[in-house]
């Protein structure tokens, strides 16, 4: 996950309809989300992360469903293992920020670990996945 624009450019190149065109705008819309936490301010912060963390699950399941029984043909059981690990890893976090207060010291800490894993995570699936 480079950047939401260059997923945006990434997904404009595939045809309409095209599952990895919608990994990669679902890939930018995880990055607008991931910025507008960071962002928001006391009132919204709740509300903008719930939404984020409802996208992020939305979007493991469409790919469990969809893009991991092809990766396991097509780059091999090892790389959809991988990634589903890293998903587990995900939501395990997801469940532990979601303890913390998102004012917090500790919620920012674990928030900008947990963007930078997802953001590995993408990146993972454009290079080994999507090809």
């Amino acid at each position: 996950m480079a950047g939401a624009a260059e997923d945006r450019e990434k997904a404009a190149k595939r045809p309409e309809g095209d599952v990895i065109r919608i990994l990669y705008e679902q890939h930018a819309q995880i990055q607008d989300l991931f910025e507008r936490v960071e962002k928001a301010n006391d009132g919204t912060r709740q509300k903008t992360f719930d939404e984020l963390t409802a996208f992020l699950l939305a979007h493991e399941t469409a790919e469990q469903s969809v893009l991991r029984p092809v990766s396991r043909e097509t780059a091999g059981d090892d790389v959809a293992r991988a990634r589903i690990q890293e998903e587990e890893k995900a939501n395990q976090v997801i469940a532990e920020l979601k303890k913390l207060d998102v004012t917090s010291p500790e919620f920012d800490t674990m928030f900008a670990e947990f963007k930078q894993a997802v953001v590995d995570h993408a990146e993972h699936e454009e290079n080994d996945e999507f090809p």
